[in-house]
């Protein structure tokens, strides 16, 4: 691993240290892209099932209403 962490920081004109940096940095972003992402698709599901669960109702105060 490390001699492949090595060729890739040559390619990319950086020590070593450098490109673990790198690497790790990028790594820590995007976990907390993930979870602000988890969050956001937790919020919609929840408004999700409020929209159905209204939805229900009203399908049922027009069953009610018909007769």
């Amino acid at each position: 691993m490390r001699d492949q962490l090595a060729e890739e920081a040559t390619a990319n004109g950086r020590s070593l240290n450098s490109e673990i940096i790198h690497r790790l940095t990028q790594s820590l972003e995007r976990d907390g892209r993930q979870a602000k992402l988890s969050q956001h698709l937790k919020i919609q599901g929840n408004r999700l099932a409020e929209v159905e669960e209204e939805i229900a109702a009203l399908v049922q105060q027009l069953r009610l209403n018909d007769e």
